[in-house]
């Protein structure tokens, strides 16, 4: 119980033992927890051969990347992450950016085609050989600050249709897609849903021109 409220639920060191206390009437030591975490680091299994994880990451349509900062040994350092819903590759290094991905491997592995979803992190669109899609949480918290930063209405409208779709797909009864055993919209609701979306896209660009010289399309 205490490696899963440590390592699964993520609770500080201090406020697992503190659990544990309650709990269970036990006084567990940060020290205890320390040995208790090491004793199962060394029970592990052996994961899947990383070649493994790395080909099936390539031969996938749609993979997530990311990188969040951490220490390794008091140095701060960047880990870097690929995954699916099945396959989960992590490595870290130095430098967040592109230097850092080519050298780890993450999207080249080697010239990965499918489709990247991300926080649209400028080392990532250096990569031309795949697709790319921006992470919808990302894009939420892009939108809010347009809305309530700058006072763009059009920009909390596209929050509500990206919802609209989302409970669309997950919702259930008649024309959601996952109560009908789907795992994507119908081609009718995502060409209406799609025209939508570029009809507030065009309205976003209306009210943020670019600068001179710059044309921008939506597609």
């Amino acid at each position: 119980m205490a490696v899963y409220l440590s390592q699964v639920q993520l609770l500080p060191y201090e406020r697992t033992c503190e659990v544990i206390n309650e709990l269970f009437g036990l006084t567990l030591s940060q020290g205890s927890l320390t040995r208790m975490l090491e004793e199962c680091y060394d029970q592990l299994e052996e994961p899947e051969p990383i070649q493994l994880i790395r080909a099936g990451l390539v031969e996938a349509e749609v993979v997530h990347n990311d990188e969040s900062g951490l220490y390794v040994q008091s140095q701060r350092q960047w880990l870097h992450v690929m995954s699916n819903s099945e396959l989960t590759y992590y490595d870290y290094h130095l430098k967040r950016g592109k230097a850092a991905t080519d050298e780890i491997g993450l999207l080249p592995l080697p010239l990965f085609k499918g489709t990247s979803v991300h926080d649209s992190w400028s080392s990532y669109w250096g990569y031309t050989q795949c697709q790319h899609a921006l992470c919808n949480a990302h894009l939420l918290r892009e939108l809010t600050f347009v809305h309530e930063q700058l006072g763009q209405g059009w920009a909390n409208r596209l929050i509500e249709h990206l919802l609209s779709l989302k409970a669309q797909v997950q919702g259930q009864g008649q024309g959601q897609a996952e109560g009908e055993g789907l795992s994507s919209l119908r081609a009718c609701q995502l060409d209406k849903g799609l025209e939508s979306y570029r009809n507030f896209l065009a309205e976003g660009l209306a009210a943020n021109p670019p600068p001179s010289g710059v044309t921008l399309t939506v597609l």
